[in-house]
């Protein structure tokens, strides 16, 4: 290590140094996953959706799966315990909550999920926060539901304050645990895809995934900006629940919804998977147009079979898998071949059927 300026002892400026590549790589650590191949910990992500997209049963879903360890969808979930921010109407999430342990058969007394209620200013109480996490963590996932609930500032649209917003929220990653952070968050006014705050939250995050519903399924997709390997969508059942024990104050049982995961991906037979066959068709002849892709696949190119090699090319095209190149057609991008040499199969597979 070698000193790049040299600052006398009385100095209270900070020494800078230039480390050598041997130095600077050695403190390289493999990347820990929370959920395998999506959410890293130390890594602050955003669910991205607007309401009724079910952000809140799938953040629930997934603090549950944390604190019991069980897999999601066929990806390993390391087991560890959960701090969950509930300041969007915490009385909403509490209902939710004794449902899906009523649904799921855990225990409400022992899992090991804690609650922070109630919205707050998040930067002027950071400290209590970090006090808190202290005396009752470590914690391997902390979820934000909502963004918007802990904003102090006064324009969700000035990229000064929410810049600053997602500074503090990142600051989290630091609490005991090293946790994973997702940050559910409404969208921005230009797109469905991006969190409030556009560019300015975005760049101080390691990525961005979105949830899109089609009736009852909801898909959990990659937004280009993320930083891991990139994944399929991950997909997700709303499915109404009515409790045989909870009851409202006139004695009527409650009602609720739960987001299931989507089957194990191992369970599916990657031969007949368009989404994966369209992968390999793509490398195999680059500058496809969608019927040729069809026919490689073994989908008739009428419209209807045009139609849904163009879903799955879109779909691919947003996890970053694929693009349009010149006269429409499409073809690999490195992501999507590093996708094909380094996953096996099974987490190729998509999840949003």
């Amino acid at each position: 290590m070698s000193e790049l300026i040299e600052r006398s002892k009385n100095s209270a400026s900070p020494k800078v140094h230039i480390l050598t590549s041997k130095d600077f790589s050695a403190a390289w650590k493999p990347p820990g996953y929370l959920i395998d191949g999506i959410f890293q910990k130390r890594y602050i992500y955003a669910i991205t959706a607007r309401a009724g997209s079910g952000k809140t049963a799938i953040a629930l879903t997934l603090a549950a799966h944390v604190a019991l360890g069980l897999p999601l969808g066929g990806r390993a979930v390391e087991k560890g315990p959960v701090l969950y921010f509930a300041g969007e109407n915490p009385d909403d999430i509490r209902t939710r909550w004794v449902m899906l342990a009523e649904a799921m058969s855990f225990n409400l007394k022992s899992i090991d999920v804690h609650f922070i209620p109630g919205s707050f200013s998040i930067e002027d109480l950071i400290g209590e926060v970090q006090k808190a996490a202290r005396a009752n963590g470590p914690y391997s996932l902390v979820v934000i539901d909502t963004s918007a609930a802990y904003f102090s500032g006064e324009d969700d649209n000035s990229n000064v304050e929410m810049k600053r917003h997602a500074a503090t929220l990142r600051s989290l990653v630091n609490l005991p645990g090293g946790p994973c952070v997702l940050v559910c968050s409404h969208p921005s006014k230009t797109g469905k895809e991006l969190p409030r705050g556009g560019s300015a939250f975005l760049n101080e995050i390691d990525g961005n995934t979105f949830l899109e519903r089609k009736a009852n399924t909801v898909s959990l997709k990659q937004h280009e900006k993320f930083r891991g390997p990139p994944f399929l969508p991950v997909g997700f059942e709303l499915v109404p629940l009515t409790s045989s024990k909870w009851r409202d104050a006139r004695g009527r049982p409650i009602k609720s919804v739960r987001a299931i995961p989507a089957a194990n991906d191992n369970q599916r037979n990657p031969k007949t998977d368009p989404n994966h066959e369209i992968l390999h068709a793509l490398l195999k002849k680059p500058d496809s147009s969608i019927a040729e892709i069809a026919r490689a696949v073994g989908i008739e190119p009428n419209p209807s079979g045009r139609s849904k090699v163009n879903r799955s090319l879109l779909d691919l095209g947003k996890a970053g898998m694929a693009e349009q190149g010149n006269g429409r057609h499409w073809h690999l991008t490195n992501r999507g071949r590093q996708a094909l040499s380094d996953q096996p199969p099974e987490q190729l597979l998509a999840a949003n059927r």
